[in-house]
Parts: C-alpha cells; sequence; structure tokens
C-alpha cells in the first residue's frame, strides 16, 4: 500500500522531479542507441533546457508517454512532425486526447 501511495505521488510530481542531470542521463541513452539524431539534434536544434521543459510540460499535463509517441512521427525531410490526431467516434478528429480524471489535480 505504501508503495502504491509513493508511485501516485511520484507521477503528480514527476514534472518537477525531471532535472538538468535526469535530461542528460536520457540524452546519454539516447545517444548509444541513436548517436547521429543526438548529434543533429543537440543543442542545434534544441537545447537541453528547451528539452527539460517540454518533457516537464508533458509530464505536468498527464499526457501518457504512448500517446505522445504516438504523435509524432517522422516526415520525409527525416525530423519529427506532428501527427494528425487520432480520432475515435467520441471526440473529433482535431482535438487531442484529454488527461484522465484520475491524473489530474495535485
Amino acid at each position: 500500500m505504501l508503495a502504491t501511495h509513493l508511485t501516485e505521488i511520484i507521477k503528480r510530481h514527476a514534472d518537477e522531479l525531471l532535472t538538468r542531470q535526469e535530461v542528460n542521463r536520457l540524452l546519454e541513452n539516447l545517444k548509444e542507441r541513436s548517436p547521429k539524431l543526438v548529434e543533429e539534434l543537440v543543442p542545434n536544434v534544441v537545447k537541453p533546457g528547451e528539452l527539460q521543459r517540454v518533457l516537464q510540460n508533458l509530464l505536468a499535463s498527464a499526457c501518457p508517454s504512448a500517446t505522445w509517441r504516438a504523435s509524432w512521427r517522422p516526415s520525409a525531410t527525416g525530423s519529427a512532425a506532428p501527427a494528425t490526431p487520432r480520432s475515435s467516434p467520441s471526440t473529433p478528429a482535431t482535438s487531442w486526447p484529454a488527461p484522465s480524471a484520475t491524473s489530474t489535480g495535485r
């Protein structure tokens, strides 16, 4: 029960826990798998501090990583570009998925 409670607290405050050092670790891990990608993007296209703010905003919005991973796709030029949001009968094609009711509020 304590582990579940701690997990929920960490999830709720994940954006505050994501430090510059953690972003650098993420970039180092990504560099091992895709060195060219990291070389081309950091810091020429996006600075680590900007990437940290983007990731913090994604965490704060409680947007599941599967949702934002699926919403970006490589473009013809090789850069990332937003994909068309997925639609369902209950949501219009132009809207992004709303955060779940359990993940909102702090």
